[in-house]
């Protein structure tokens, strides 16, 4: 899986995971949320995984992930609520 440059939400430092790519504010890696994607789950999922999550930061997550297009992003969000 090809990771996209920089995205707003994510964050790439040598001293945050090991420069993993991170959800801003966060020590969840953007390919562990990938991961749950990967693997069928919802983001419903996610969240319950990562409470602290918004759905934002894992839109964030996905962008950097997939650099998906608005529309694929609209309609994460409304069947994320």
């Amino acid at each position: 899986m090809k990771l996209q440059g920089n995205q707003p939400g994510v964050t790439r430092k040598k001293t945050i995971l090991g420069g993993r790519p991170a959800i801003n504010g966060t020590r969840i890696a953007v390919d562990d949320v990938a991961a749950y994607i990967a693997n069928g789950r919802s983001i419903r999922d996610i969240k319950d995984a990562y409470p602290s999550l918004t759905n934002e930061q894992i839109v964030a997550a996905l962008q950097y992930l997939n650099g998906a297009n608005s529309r694929e992003i609209q309609k994460l969000k409304t069947t994320a609520a």
